[in-house]
């Protein structure tokens, strides 16, 4: 689920102004709000290898229109609810991976008042993309085995606590 133009959807959507092959608005700036949310389907890949994206009818095919279909709607429905209550507690869903039947689902956050200054750029994230962006930083993501120094443990188990708080009070 996709509510924002961020990530490897900016990278497609700067190349051929699509998402999953979805043609999308030109003019869109990096970070920007979509005009309605996306789902992008992917199919889940091996351990340390890259999901891969597919469009709608390659999803739809792979698990049959009725179910896939099912999925889009269960999908839009659970982002835009996520989505407003987020947004009311001063950060905004970017964009989600509703893995149904496998795993739990992983939020991406940005907080609201730098994302509303921010556009066009890289936000600053309250989520994973912090130990992301130190994995690739470090040449290290897709390899194994890894040692994370405590310090960037510390500081992505403080950007969740800081986004749990803002969404609990």
């Amino acid at each position: 689920m996709r509510g924002n133009i961020t990530g490897i959807a900016w990278v497609e959507y700067s190349k051929s102004r699509t998402v999953n092959g979805m043609p999308l608005p030109a003019g869109l700036v990096y970070e920007q709000k979509l005009p309605t949310p996306l789902w992008n389907p992917s199919t889940k890949a091996a351990i340390r290898d890259e999901d891969e994206n597919s469009t709608k009818e390659q999803a739809y095919e792979i698990l049959g229109e009725r179910v896939g279909r099912k999925i889009e709607k269960l999908s839009l429905e659970i982002y835009s609810i996520a989505a407003k209550q987020i947004e009311e507690a001063g950060i905004i869903l970017a964009d989600t991976k509703l893995e149904f039947g496998t795993e739990e689902e992983m939020f991406r956050f940005r907080v609201k008042d730098i994302w509303e200054q921010s556009l066009g750029q890289a936000q600053p994230s309250v989520d994973k993309q912090y130990l992301r962006d130190w994995l690739l930083a470090n040449g290290s993501q897709g390899q194994e085995p890894i040692t994370i120094p405590e310090v960037v443990v510390i500081k992505t188990d403080a950007m969740y606590h800081e986004a749990c708080k803002k969404l609990m009070g």
